[in-house]
């Protein structure tokens, strides 16, 4: 599978308002507001969005396929980026397979 276009996705209310909060809280060193720090430069380093991904419990492999999935070859993540990684880990999680339909499905 290749890069998933993120900026393409859609998400749920319920998803924006969970992964948000996580991002959130992951960032909260900025003091900025999140809105400001979404459509900045607010980003989510590798070291720490893996320790959150490895909560998944998902294997290694798989983690890692999600990060070269959703990073867009960057060592950080955005929010939207961010979204997208969560999703991945939801839908592997369900034991659904990580494809381009899976992925765009948005959930309510």
């Amino acid at each position: 599978m290749t890069a998933v276009p993120i900026q393409s996705l859609i998400f749920s209310e319920t998803e924006k308002k969970y992964y948000i909060s996580e991002f959130e809280h992951c960032t909260k060193g900025d003091r900025r507001a999140l809105s400001e720090r979404v459509t900045s430069t607010q980003q989510l380093t590798g070291a720490v969005a893996a320790q959150i991904f490895r909560k998944t419990k998902l294997p290694e492999q798989a983690l890692k396929d999600i990060w070269d999935l959703s990073s867009e070859g960057l060592p950080y993540l955005m929010l939207p980026n961010f979204l997208a990684a969560m999703r991945m880990c939801s839908i592997l999680k369900q034991r659904k397979e990580l494809s381009w339909t899976n992925i765009q499905q948005c959930k309510a």
